[in-house]
């Protein structure tokens, strides 16, 4: 599955309607800032939020389960180069790697609910010790 980031003016849900710029609060009932909404909400659950101080979206809108595996995969992900040691350029390479993405498709906020468990195949037995980084 190719994923690409997408500009935000050109922003569309998965379900292929249009993403439109609202207050969190519409999701959240307390406002957190601007989100990425899909213009068919709340009959579709995607969603996106922003970059803090901007409309910048922090990935491609998603449903709740590939919001829950990519909240998952970048807690685990970022615990790994930061308990490890390695630097974070190195370790996204390595996730380019495991994975087979480009460097523009290594952001976790566009992967897919897939990719997202195929990171933390790989990610959670060096954090557990059963196996190490190559190179480490």
């Amino acid at each position: 599955m190719k994923v690409t980031r997408l500009a935000a003016e050109n922003l569309q849900c998965f379900c292929g309607a249009p993403a439109t710029l609202r207050d969190s609060s519409v999701i959240y009932g307390k406002s957190y800032g601007p989100a990425w909404v899909c213009s068919r909400w709340p009959e579709c659950d995607g969603y996106v939020g922003c970059h803090p101080g901007t409309n910048k979206p922090l990935g491609n809108l998603a449903d709740n389960r590939t919001r829950a595996a990519r909240k998952q995969a970048h807690s685990a992900f970022d615990h790994l180069w930061k308990s490890k040691g390695i630097r974070r350029t190195d370790a996204y390479r390595w996730m380019q790697k495991v994975i087979g993405l480009t460097s523009e498709q290594a952001h976790i906020g566009i992967m897919s609910r897939e990719q997202c468990e195929t990171l933390l195949k790989h990610v959670l037995p060096v954090l557990r010790g059963e196996t190490r980084l190559p190179g480490r």
